[in-house]
């Protein structure tokens, strides 16, 4: 019931699953002969944090406002997100993706090809890009959920969540050559401790464990790549 209980609940944060595009055999190869494939990263969603009261709250303004009282609440919660973002100084780790999936690749692909876009992007749709990097072959990292929340039914205790998205696109024709996509939503025990725990040293164990929730979807990402 756990389980279910937090997929369905950040499932809903980060737009669900996304659905995995194999490379062909053709297009790998190309891949390996590209002079130049250009590596970019997204400005992240919003950050999703949740306290233990917080369900307890929509249940509230619900009954008391007949429903009307939602948008007004969920522009309060991402404001108590970008609080809780800026007291902790908390950053996107999508780098910590990006880095573990270049090194997983470079076997087939020369590292010395792979050239980082001088700037964060905001948008991913192929004419946004097209318009900031030009026609080349793009290898995109976009973060879908990064979160801090009470763990469903065990609200003394907290989990980090991650979702990434990664793709290489041929800008030339906007074809999405391959696309990966991986979430950890904070169910293992390796992600959860206490809001306490967490919190500590200006956040340590927090940042520790996005990163590292970010670092293990970057690896976890290789083999869809791969087919293996």
């Amino acid at each position: 019931m756990h389980r279910i209980l937090t997929f369905v609940f950040l499932c809903l944060a980060a737009g669900c699953r996304l659905s995995v595009v194999q490379i062909e055999k053709e297009e790998l190869a190309r891949l390996g002969g590209e002079s130049k494939i250009t590596v970019v990263v997204y400005k992240p969603s919003q950050f999703n944090y949740s306290t233990a009261g917080d369900a307890a709250a929509v249940g509230l303004v619900g009954a008391l406002t007949g429903g009307l009282g939602g948008a007004a609440y969920g522009v309060a919660k991402e404001a108590k997100a970008d609080r809780f973002v800026k007291e902790y100084s908390l950053e996107d780790p999508v780098g910590s993706a990006r880095d573990a999936f270049i090194a997983g690749i470079t076997a087939g692909i020369d590292p010395g090809r792979l050239v980082p876009a001088p700037e964060t992007l905001t948008d991913d749709g192929v004419a946004a890009l097209q318009k900031s990097v030009g026609s080349v072959v793009v290898l995109d990292f976009k973060t879908r959920l990064w979160g801090f929340t009470s763990a469903p039914m065990r609200f003394s205790t907290y989990q980090v969540s991650y979702a990434v998205r990664a793709r290489f696109v041929r800008l030339s024709d906007g074809k999405t050559l391959w696309q990966g996509y991986c979430e950890h939503l904070g169910s293992d025990a390796q992600w959860r401790a206490t809001f306490d725990e967490f919190t500590a040293n200006s956040g340590a164990l927090l940042k520790q464990k996005l990163t590292e929730s970010a670092a293990s979807c970057g690896k976890e990402l290789l083999p869809q790549f791969s087919g293996k």
